[in-house]
């Protein structure tokens, strides 16, 4: 099974709980030059951006909440479930956010 279709489950999940809890998508980096999120962040306007960050085996995702700068999250593609968000910004909104997506994961998820 490609890394894609592992990976993409926990991701989906990760930016709908980032984005139900306020957050914005920003940019995302897979160790080439940045990528701009879409304006519009639903799940059919996130298709090529979700593809350009799992295209390596691992990316940073960058998110805003209440201010213009961004917050980066560490994504590592090889991990196990719920180890998907490596490294982050200490801030509680996003603390929240990536313990409770890990939690979730760590007990297999919605597959």
């Amino acid at each position: 099974m490609s890394k894609q279709l592992d990976y993409r489950p926990e991701l989906l999940s990760l930016i709908d709980a980032l984005l139900a809890a306020g957050f914005k998508l920003h940019h995302g980096n897979n160790g080439g030059e940045d990528f701009a999120a879409p304006l519009t962040q639903d799940h059919a306007s996130l298709v090529p951006f979700i593809d350009e960050l799992i295209a390596a085996d691992d990316a940073h995702l960058y998110v805003t909440f209440e201010r213009p700068r961004p917050y980066w999250v560490y994504l590592v593609f090889g991990n196990s479930p719920g180890e998907l968000c490596c490294d982050y910004v200490v801030f509680d909104q996003l603390d929240a956010v990536i313990g409770a997506e890990s939690e979730k994961w760590n007990r297999g998820g919605d597959l």
